[in-house]
């Protein structure tokens, strides 16, 4: 399905011998009040095409029942797949999509044929895009289309895609990839408090026998045909290790298992290097977007060997987010553990925004309730720092326990964390890279620890935070727009020193449009930073730049008034030291590396000669 032009047809045309199907046109089954209209030029409505949709959705139940066949049909309107789905159960959408430029040229060049520019927008207009379905784009040949639709189908009837572990998230993308018509086996351990979870889950979600439960590796892995697809949704560390050792004596070569976890780059290459000695391939696989994206759809930064993931790739394209132009928010990332190094990187980006938020949130409670808070953040969602995080932060804060109590206000200030933001800071250091407001806000959560420490101190100190009326709150709208878009450019830098360092070859800008759904980290910001990657890094843009300097006045106004008032705001403070630092053009780093060769005869450059021969010098003469 698509708009005119698309290439239904000749698409349809070259799947249906593929699969040894017959194909069929929509157009033919149009009555003749519809084709005499047509021909006199008159525009369908609705109830004109209701009759027609009726009947291909009665032959339609008729190819089903023949085993099946490949239909070419606009079907732009929701309303309009509705009827062709009436009582038929099994139908697979193919959306094709493309823009208007590039479809308008193509009609162009046909001979013979004449499609306005106008009737063309207005079947644009008309299209309500599905969320379901295999969405492919245009730009690529039609028989590059109908292969990946033939690999999309046989994935889908092979019975080889197997699922280890059924906690909160494997159990929401085993339903995505049910729902998307994989034929699929699980596995889960059956002892303690997961005793019976598979059971369980197969008795609720049995998909006419496309789902089958195991609690023992070899009946799992011998259910599957081979070559197996097995995706890892277990812990990230030693579980993905005892996980891989319990299928070793079943799998065989040319198998692949995907790990879907948190796990940490290093050791998914080294897990890579001892599976491929035996012929199994690994992809490293970020995944974001909790429980519900992966139900509806997340974002997948696949890492790995390119063949390998371009065998799984239509499992992935199709069960994953898509993007405002409709492509799926997955991308073959690179080679090795980029995956997972990636997933990192996009873990300390969100530490960092959802830092930002807190202080805000922290700031504004001086002075104002919940409810105003709750309003100011829902107002900003819908600006130009819209964000997932923030679109989360109004519901929350709205929440309550009761009429009188604010769900917010019960909950502790100890925050938890896991590893990816650890190791974020530490692949930074060891990069050389100053992924400050990463840093700040780990660091943060582990002050927040030290709960004990903090109230002896507050006791001690025996002062609360100091009132005074509040700054403008469109100037702290920028700020926090200003400190979102350093935050940015640490993290996608990060990744360009990393890509640098690994040879991996990342393309930022892909990586941010994957990024701009379906992952926790979604946000109109990210759309931008996708057009601005293209180019470069975020601050190297003009406009970004040119905005950063005429905002620094509202980020210094919110420092200083934040220290006044005994807020701690260290994301904030440490966007700003990086900005201070990045545009200056003289450091005092001079005066420590003479005390570093002062101490330890590490040497220094002269400044007339910054690459000339290292001195050292013997400070007590």
């Amino acid at each position: 399905m698509g708009v005119s032009g698309s290439g239904k047809n000749t698409v349809g045309e070259l799947l249906a011998r593929k699969l040894e199907l017959p194909f069929y046109d929509a157009d033919d089954y149009h009555p003749e009040v519809n084709i005499r209209k047509m021909n006199e030029g008159k525009p369908l409505d609705d109830s004109d095409r209701e009759p027609w949709l009726k009947k291909l959705s009665s032959e339609i139940r008729n190819w089903i029942d023949s085993g099946g066949a490949v239909l070419a049909c606009s079907a732009l309107k929701e309303s309009y797949r509705k009827l062709l789905e009436n009582g038929n159960e099994g139908i697979q959408w193919i959306v094709l999509r493309g823009s208007h430029d590039l479809i308008y040229d193509r009609i162009k060049k046909r001979a013979d044929h004449f499609f306005s520019s106008e009737l063309l927008q207005s079947q644009f207009d008309t299209f309500e895009v599905p969320e379901y379905g295999y969405h492919l784009q245009v730009e690529e040949s039609p028989s590059i289309l109908a292969d990946r639709v033939f690999s999309l189908i046989g994935l889908q009837e092979s019975g080889r895609i197997g699922l280890i572990g059924l906690g909160t998230m494997g159990k929401q993308l085993c339903r995505n990839l049910l729902r998307n018509g994989f034929k699929l086996a699980v596995y889960n351990q059956d002892e303690g408090e997961e005793k019976g979870t598979v059971n369980a889950f197969v008795s609720k979600y049995s998909n006419e026998g496309k789902l089958r439960g195991y609690t023992d590796y070899r009946s799992f892995v011998q259910s599957l045909e081979s070559p197996r697809i097995i995706l890892l949704m277990v812990k990230a560390g030693e579980v993905v290790d005892l996980v891989i050792e319990g299928l070793m004596s079943y799998l065989e070569a040319e198998d692949v298992i995907i790990d879907a976890g948190n796990s940490f780059f290093k050791d998914t290459e080294r897990r890579q290097r001892y599976l491929k000695e035996n012929g199994i391939e690994l992809i490293g696989m970020g995944v974001s977007g909790g429980a519900s994206g992966a139900l509806n759809g997340p974002s997948f930064m696949p890492g790995g060997d390119d063949n390998c993931i371009d065998m799984v790739y239509p499992l992935l394209q199709i069960t994953a987010a898509k993007d405002n132009d409709g492509k799926a928010c997955v991308t073959s990332v690179g080679p090795g553990g980029s995956g997972h190094y990636i997933k990192m990187v996009h873990n300390g980006i969100e530490y960092a925004e959802m830092q930002l938020i807190a202080e805000i949130y922290s700031y504004l409670r001086q002075g104002m309730s919940n409810e105003e808070i709750g309003k100011i953040f829902k107002e900003w969602s819908h600006g130009e720092s819209d964000s997932f995080l923030l679109g989360i932060s109004h519901k929350i804060i709205f929440k309550k326990n009761s009429p009188q109590e604010f769900l917010i206000d019960t909950i502790s200030d100890k925050a938890g964390s896991k590893g990816t933001g650890n190791w974020a800071v530490e692949s930074a250091s060891e990069l050389g890279f100053p992924a400050s407001m990463i840093m700040a806000a780990v660091n943060f959560r582990m002050i927040s620890n030290m709960k004990n420490i903090r109230d002896r101190f507050s006791r001690d100190l025996n002062q609360d935070p100091r009132e005074g009326d509040l700054m403008d709150i469109g100037s702290l709208y920028k700020t926090f727009h200003w400190a979102r878009i350093i935050n940015h450019h640490q993290g996608f830098e990060l990744l360009r020193m990393a890509s640098e360092a690994y040879n991996w070859k990342l393309e930022l800008a892909e990586i941010a449009r994957i990024w701009t759904n379906g992952c926790i980290i979604r946000s109109a910001l990210m759309e931008r930073c996708a057009e601005k990657l293209k180019t470069g890094a975020i601050l190297n843009d003009p406009s970004n730049f040119k905005w950063l300097v005429e905002a620094e006045k509202e980020v210094i106004e919110f420092i200083t008034d934040s220290a006044e008032k005994r807020i701690p705001i260290p994301c904030f403070s440490s966007a700003y030291n990086f900005w201070l630092a990045i545009t200056a053009k003289n450091l005092p780093t001079n005066l420590v590396q003479a005390q570093r060769d002062f101490f330890g005869g590490h040497g220094f450059y002269r400044k007339d000669d910054p690459h000339g021969e290292i001195e050292r010098l013997n400070w007590d003469d």
